[in-house]
């Protein structure tokens, strides 16, 4: 899910960086024509790797990553391929093309895809044979990376979801702060107490949640018990429009019709100003994407809380973006050495700049687990439920496009009938489903 990658400034740091619109195989060193990597005349293994990431601290910091790994083995040289734009379709086109980067940075909802494909390799026989010790990370951000109980990409940079709260003004309301044990229901109700409308026009709304994003908003529909799609990914029907989604999505419609949460319609119109950094908002629904801009903005007094609970408990979703190796490489083994350098203690480590990290006993080191503004995000790791992404390569031209449709609809038309609509998504979503398959 690349929508919220971080593209904070940055400057490079001298590595070889091919610009997007060169093919892997071109340029590159040590006589290297293929895009990848191979033995130069010098004995130089190159590896070329692909990343989305344009300038910013991500980018800068997988060229420090890349340029201590590149001291402690003189005979590896690594390209960084900055593709900030259009990623996905060229990508697709080198793996097509025969001519892929050996390692390249794959969103989660791609990492089915590719791994349907034979595109990256299976990596657990390779983490076994070289004792990773896989306990060592946070299961649930390892799991997004695993197709069929195997893993195919190891975790770049993450983030579930949490509750920004503006300290300030739930004192100004005299509203107790959220705490880890708060429901759904009274996030609800403290958003409304904090909404403001003067003269007809509410100057203060109480939170701003993710719209129609089916990403962010899956968290509510599982806390109320609902689900998406069968655990086999063969079936919406039961899933998309059980009782327990269409409750959800009413507890999520009423904040909206509350009049506490701002349409989508208002928040364009604010034209791109963060409404939770201009205080406009008391709360607000995101990852931790923001955090690193909230804490140094002025006069913002803030705190992160989990994702509240529902009737069946709590539950989160994650975005995630991971790194995996071409199955075209002609470098698998080289270029799992350097993944398993990035993924692990020495790369994470770098990453604390600007990420949540995968390896608990880093995020330990580096102060990310003392930091009050990661704690509701680390809180939440124990509840993310598995994407249906990696239950189905099938689910964005299918479910993923009717819940939108659903969401859509819902967020337009305030007396909607919740559960009808549900159940012709999940109708549509299964027809879906098989045309999908069938072309496939």
């Amino acid at each position: 899910m690349k929508k919220k990658a971080r593209r904070l400034a940055g400057t490079s740091l001298g590595l070889t960086v091919l610009s997007a619109g060169m093919l892997y195989g071109c340029g590159t060193p040590s006589g290297n024509q293929s895009g990848s990597g191979q033995s130069g005349s010098t004995g130089t293994i190159t590896l070329n790797v692909a990343t989305y990431e344009g300038q910013g601290t991500s980018l800068t910091d997988q060229h420090k990553i890349a340029q201590a790994y590149m001291k402690l083995h003189p005979n590896v040289k690594i390209n960084i391929i900055s593709i900030p734009s259009n990623y996905d379709q060229k990508i697709e086109t080198e793996v097509a093309a025969g001519d892929a980067p050996d390692m390249f940075q794959i969103g989660d909802g791609d990492v089915s895809m590719y791994a349907n494909k034979k595109s990256i390799i299976n990596l657990s026989p390779l983490l076994a044979k070289n004792n990773v010790n896989l306990k060592a990370y946070y299961q649930s951000v390892l799991d997004t990376g695993k197709v069929n109980g195997q893993i195919y990409t190891m975790p770049k940079d993450w983030s579930d979801l949490a509750v920004y709260y503006n300290k300030k003004m739930f004192q100004a309301a005299h509203i107790p702060l959220p705490t880890a044990n708060w429901t759904w229901a009274q996030l609800a109700a403290d958003a409304k107490k904090l909404t403001i409308t003067k003269n007809g026009k509410t100057t203060q709304w109480g939170v701003l949640l993710p719209g129609d994003s089916t990403r962010e908003v899956e968290p509510i529909v599982f806390a109320y018990g609902g689900s998406i799609i069968n655990p086999n990914g063969n079936s919406y029907t039961g899933y998309l429009n059980s009782k327990g989604t269409a409750a959800g999505l009413t507890e999520y419609q009423s904040i909206y019709n509350s009049g506490a949460a701002p349409s989508a319609s208002t928040v364009n119109g604010f034209q791109g100003v963060d409404l939770f950094q201009a205080k406009k908002v008391a709360m607000e629904v995101s990852g931790d994407w923001p955090n690193a801009n909230y804490k140094t903005t002025p006069g913002l007094s803030y705190g992160v809380a989990p994702l509240p609970a529902g009737p069946k408990g709590k539950a989160n979703t994650i975005c995630y973006s991971g790194w995996g190796i071409s199955s075209q490489s002609k470098n698998q083994q080289a270029a799992f050495k350097y993944l398993e350098y990035l993924a692990g203690p020495k790369g994470e480590a770098q990453l604390t700049n600007y990420s949540l990290v995968s390896l608990p006993a880093v995020a330990k080191t580096q102060g990310q687990d003392n930091d009050p503004t990661l704690k509701g995000f680390l809180d939440g790791v124990p509840y993310i439920k598995p994407l249906p992404d990696l239950i189905s390569p099938y689910w964005n031209a299918s479910g993923n496009t009717q819940f939108q449709d659903v969401l859509d609809k819902m967020l337009a038309n305030p007396s909607l009938d919740i559960q009808s609509t549900l159940n012709s998504a999940a109708t549509a979503a299964n027809s879906a489903l098989q045309q999908a398959k069938a072309q496939d």
